[in-house]
């Protein structure tokens, strides 16, 4: 960033850019080499994330709202059913599934067809199994 960039229009740039970024299908990551004022090349005011007293700066909080925030797939649900169904982004998911009071944790990864996830809760002595079906629909990433 050159001479007159407010750290608004940083903050703007970043959030445009990374969003134009992130709505390519081939996205798998994203990389930054200079995120703290006092290791940044290109002076104390061109660091990304934070400053020198590792204060999140404005641009740091925009990327923290997109990647934790806006593009963060986090939902709960509860069935009678057995079966739960969202929609996330593409990606690896942490999947807990809990029935009387037993908690089973399995990962899958959902792509652009989808992901079917069954996941089986040991039954106790005296009940019948429960099983737990998950279906992941897919999401494609779009520009905002």
């Amino acid at each position: 960033f050159g001479d007159g960039w407010t750290q608004q229009s940083k903050s703007d740039y970043l959030k445009q850019f990374m969003t134009v970024i992130f709505s390519e299908p081939q996205f798998t990551s994203f990389g930054n080499w200079g995120f703290w004022d006092g290791k940044e090349f290109n002076g104390p005011d061109a660091g990304l994330l934070y400053d020198l007293n590792w204060n999140l700066k404005q641009t740091g909080q925009t990327y923290m709202d997109l990647v934790f925030k806006d593009w963060w797939t986090s939902v709960n649900g509860v069935t009678a059913a057995g079966q739960y169904g969202a929609r996330g982004f593409l990606g690896s998911y942490k999947i807990d599934v809990t029935a009387l009071g037993k908690t089973v944790s399995q990962t899958t990864v959902l792509d652009a067809d989808g992901t079917t996830l069954t996941v089986i809760i040991p039954e106790p002595a005296s009940a019948l199994p429960i099983l737990g079906l998950c279906w992941l629909g897919g999401r494609r990433r779009s520009a905002v």
